[in-house]
């Protein structure tokens, strides 16, 4: 008996943050600062049939992949309804990604998050929410790909990260927006995630750059605020290649000047009403010829069953 299950998850844009991943605990670690929640992401399709011995197999837009943070969200949820059924299970996930990977968007977190509640749902677990997205946060963690994108993800909206760790661990505030904008990113590569958590250097920059400023935006909560404190960090950061840096001085020449850097990524977002969406693209794809672009809108919902 094959039993099915599907899920979506937003991406998410991190525009500040500092990195707090002191703790042993993986639940405990994660990264206070902030971002917004993304109407493209990751759809995933769980198939599960009952077997003798695990396995897992995933597809990504069609093609197998290893998937490490996917994985091992996978494989935490088998070890659970090892425990629960004392069965084991074979495993086919297929995922398709709306998002570029590794340019900032959230893809690995967004993958394991949406794998995380259709196994939940296929397999039965009776977690909830917050217990489901804990698997694909210690994934996440594990692999160094992402800090704060789960418990950001989980929630969706114009997000303050406040306490670091993960749903049901960490503390998040929403920014309120009617969301009268559409959202213009770009992309032209990635920038590792991991490779720049592991770096003494550029952790010492991040958080010197991040330590204040949620508290900053915590005393005026505003997408004004939110711009103004991103690019701040950009600049701190030293990370925005000629590219990036380019695209958003041109932007802010046209006159669009709710643009900043993608967290962790060579890419850019833009807040434009819809009407000048057209015009912000052309823009982007001016600078960006080779890359990426695209337009969403912000998830307010969060992930969730399909």
């Amino acid at each position: 008996m094959v039993i099915e299950a599907k899920a979506f998850s937003p991406g998410h844009i991190t525009t500040f943050f500092r990195i707090c991943d002191a703790p042993i605990d993986p639940l405990l670690k994660g990264s206070k600062g902030s971002g917004f929640s993304i109407q493209h992401g990751v759809i995933t399709r769980v198939q599960v049939t009952p077997s003798n011995h695990a396995s897992v197999e995933i597809f990504i837009d069609g093609k197998k992949s290893e998937a490490d943070v996917t994985q091992t969200a996978a494989r935490l949820a088998l070890d659970l309804a090892l425990q629960k059924y004392d069965q084991e299970y074979d495993l086919k996930i297929m995922q398709e990604m709306q998002i570029p990977v590794g340019a900032g968007y959230g893809a690995s977190g967004a993958a394991a998050l949406s794998t995380s509640l259709a196994l939940n749902q296929a397999l039965n677990l009776g977690l909830t929410k917050n217990n489901s997205a804990q698997l694909a946060h210690i994934a996440e963690v594990t692999h160094k790909t992402g800090l704060g994108d789960v418990i950001a993800q989980n929630r969706g909206g114009i997000e303050i990260r406040t306490k670091p760790g993960a749903p049901g661990y960490g503390q998040i505030d929403i920014i309120p927006s009617a969301c009268n904008f559409v959202v213009v990113c770009g992309s032209v590569g990635k920038l590792e995630t991991k490779e720049v958590l592991s770096n003494p250097e550029k952790r010492k920059k991040i958080n010197e750059a991040g330590d204040m400023l949620v508290n900053e935006l915590l005393k005026e909560a505003s997408i004004d605020k939110l711009i103004s404190l991103s690019k701040r960090f950009t600049m701190q950061i030293g990370l925005a290649s000629q590219t990036v840096t380019n695209t958003i001085r041109s932007l802010e020449d046209a006159g669009y000047t709710y643009c900043s850097m993608v967290m962790l990524g060579q890419s850019v977002f833009c807040f434009v009403s819809e009407k000048d969406s057209k015009n912000a693209c052309d823009i982007f794809k001016e600078c960006m010829p080779n890359g990426i672009v695209f337009v969403s809108k912000i998830d307010n919902v969060g992930a969730r069953l399909l």
